[in-house]
Parts: C-alpha cells; sequence; structure tokens
C-alpha cells in the first residue's frame, strides 16, 4: 500500500498514516481530503472531509476503500471511529452499508435496559437483586416471602430494599415477559417461585448495542427530523463503524458491473443484525420511519447536509 497509482509512493502524515494521492479521487475543492491507514487485516479510515455536500467526493472515498481492500487482499473489514463533534454525517455512512462495528461496541443488560430504577441507574434493582439472591435455593428463597418487612442491600450507594419491594419489582418481571394475569397482583407468591430459574437466566442476559440502543436513538432522532435530510445525530454519542457483510457485496457488485452505488436509503442492511427479540418491533420501526422520512423529504426537498468530517 506503499505506492500511489502512478508509482510513486505517497507520503505520510506526522503521525505516520497513509494520505493516498489518487488521480480519480480528484477532490472538489482544496480543502476536501483523506487519509487512510491499514491496522492488521483492517483497512481504517482516520479522516475524510468533504467541504461541499452532493459532489460525490465521499461516496467516491467509500468506492476507493473497498477497492483498496480487496487489492491488499485484507480478510477483516473496513473500520471507521464515528464522532459526532464535527457535524452529523452519520447518515451518509450508514448510506454507505456501514454499520456500528460489533467487536468495539458495548453491550447492554437486558434487565437493566428495561427494568431500570432511579436509584440505581447503573444497574436495575431486579437484576441487582437476581444477583444477590442468586445463590439461594429453592427452600432459602422463601426468605424473600417471610421476611416481607425485612431488608435487603443491594447496592452500598444506596438505602436497601425490603423483600416486598424486591418480590413486586420481580412480579413485574413476570407479568411482562410471561403475559401471566393482567397486574402484579394476580401473580402468587408460588407462581413466582416456579418462575425462579427464568427469572435467574435473565440476570445475565445481554444485547448488542446495535438493537438495544443504535436504532432505537436513531429512529428516535429522524422522527423528530422527517424533513431534514441529514439531522444532528450529536446525542448518539461516538463509536467505531465497520462495512456490513451487505455493504461489501453491493460495493463490489457495484463496481464489477461498473454502476453507481444505490445508498441503503432504508437501513435495510442493519436488519440482519438485529438480535432476535428486537427484529420484529425494529423491522417494523424502521420500515415505518424511513417511509416517512422519504415522503417528508420528497415534499420538501432539503438539502440540509453539514460538512463531512470525521476522526
Amino acid at each position: 500500500m506503499g505506492a500511489n497509482q502512478s508509482g510513486q509512493r505517497a507520503p505520510r502524515s506526522d503521525t505516520g498514516t497513509l494520505v493516498l494521492h489518487n488521480p480519480a479521487l480528484t477532490p472538489q475543492t482544496k480543502e476536501d481530503k483523506f487519509f487512510i491507514d491499514t491496522r492488521g487485516q483492517n483497512l481504517h479510515l482516520v479522516h475524510l472531509f468533504a467541504k461541499e455536500q452532493g459532489k460525490g467526493y465521499g461516496t467516491r472515498i467509500i468506492q476507493h476503500l473497498v477497492e483498496e481492500f480487496d487489492r491488499q487482499q485484507l480478510t477483516g473489514t473496513i473500520t471507521m471511529h464515528m464522532s459526532t463533534s464535527y457535524g452529523s454525517p452519520l447518515l451518509f455512512f450508514l448510506y454507505m452499508g456501514m454499520m456500528p462495528d460489533p467487536e468495539h461496541t458495548r453491550e447492554d443488560y437486558y434487565l437493566d435496559l428495561h427494568y431500570p430504577d432511579d436509584r440505581l441507574p447503573i444497574n436495575s434493582l431486579t437484576r441487582s437483586a437476581l444477583l444477590k439472591i442468586a445463590s439461594l435455593d429453592e427452600k432459602d428463597w422463601g426468605i424473600i416471602f417471610r421476611n416481607q418487612g425485612s431488608e435487603i442491600c443491594v447496592s452500598k450507594k444506596h438505602k436497601p430494599y425490603t423483600y416486598n419491594q424486591i418480590k413486586d419489582k420481580l412480579k413485574f418481571v413476570i407479568n411482562k415477559e410471561k403475559q401471566i394475569g393482567e397486574s402484579i397482583a394476580d401473580i402468587t407468591d408460588e407462581m413466582l417461585i416456579s418462575h425462579k430459574d427464568f427469572l435467574l437466566g435473565l440476570k445475565d442476559k445481554i444485547i448488542p448495542y446495535l438493537s438495544a440502543s443504535f436504532i432505537p436513538t436513531l429512529l428516535d432522532i429522524l422522527n423528530s427530523h422527517l424533513a431534514e435530510k441529514y439531522p444532528d445525530t450529536n446525542a448518539m454519542g461516538s463509536f467505531n463503524l465497520c462495512m456490513s457483510p451487505e455493504g461489501f457485496k453491493r460495493w463490489r457488485e457495484t463496481i464489477e458491473d461498473n454502476q453507481p452505488f444505490q445508498p441503503f436509503k432504508n437501513l435495510e442492511h442493519l436488519i440482519p443484525h438485529i438480535h432476535p427479540d428486537y427484529k420484529e418491533w425494529l423491522e417494523a420501526e424502521i420500515a415505518t420511519t424511513m417511509e416517512k422520512r422519504n415522503n417528508a423529504l420528497a415534499a420538501v426537498n432539503t438539502n440540509t447536509f453539514s460538512n463531512i468530517k470525521c476522526t
């Protein structure tokens, strides 16, 4: 990867990052530039800046990344760090086939997501309580019900909960998860005890970032700004992106057929990677949101893309 198409060795920046000078990637303005680097079996987009939107410079860079990845016969993926502190290029990269990198994104506990507690902002009461009582055998589980007024400390930083509060919280989970009864009042202590294994099975259940946070947060932003082509996504913070398998497939077909790239405008490349527990819901939400956006954008024909810049 040390030479460009003209056979001259490409210069490196002060940080050692390769700066490509490819005649086919002539910048639209003098400010347009990009830096890429080979990191193990991955090709990393270190920096991309396009001053003007709609000129195709960013799209040509992504195509070049795929071509360079294949030229080097790399076996990893194309990566980048998505920093939203410089504008809102996130949708552009999603349309190009990229997705949150599953190797470098966090996972969330299912109970923390679905049953949060104001007093325990890090771990939900439900998970903390289950962790506390997980070692109890069937007989000792009865402590929760025989000592309803007693307290159990599930966090050193917070006041103890009574066993009654713990019991009601666990019944609430059973009510929601198993669809038993109209409310927790319909769930007896015996029914709760009979679901001990199910409850303990939930304590370590995790949901990948893509399904738990990324897509729901993105859809909230898009629904709040339907008529904006590229709305502000700063609230999503910073994270790593990689080229999805679906992105690689479409880009390679595009290059082979010498045709214009068809962006993933409906985010359809994300759907195969959604957690099974969330897939039906999120797939429907994505379809509904993108249909509303496409209709709104067609009506107003907005063009409000910020400068593309990632670092």
